[in-house]
């Protein structure tokens, strides 16, 4: 997939993101906005899962920032990053799921 063509379907996913939001549906929403993440920031999410400490460390970073959109784009990152089986095997030691009954 070009670029053009990535650019595409992230803009769909967040349309679409956009629309079930608007019906209330919000785990349709967040789900779709993660998937949007993931696609449009797919190299960055493949050089932390190689190892990039510093890129994880900077996307960690910017969940603080007073700038919503990097808040947000960060948090979508780090969101998908702890869905991806082949991150939590590399990092468990550093990050975990907690249970819903832990809320």
């Amino acid at each position: 997939m070009n670029e053009e063509q990535r650019s595409k379907l992230v803009n769909a996913l967040l349309e679409e993101a956009s629309t079930c939001y608007d019906r209330g549906d919000l785990d349709d929403c967040l789900s779709l906005t993660i998937q949007s993440t993931r696609i449009r920031f797919h190299e960055e999410i493949k050089r932390i899962k190689e190892g990039d400490k510093k890129l994880l460390d900077e996307f960690v970073a910017m969940q603080h920032s007073k700038n919503q959109d990097s808040n947000l784009v960060a948090r979508y990152l780090i969101s998908a990053l702890m869905e991806d089986d082949e991150f939590l095997k590399m990092y468990k030691p550093t990050f975990h799921t907690i249970d819903e009954e832990e809320n």
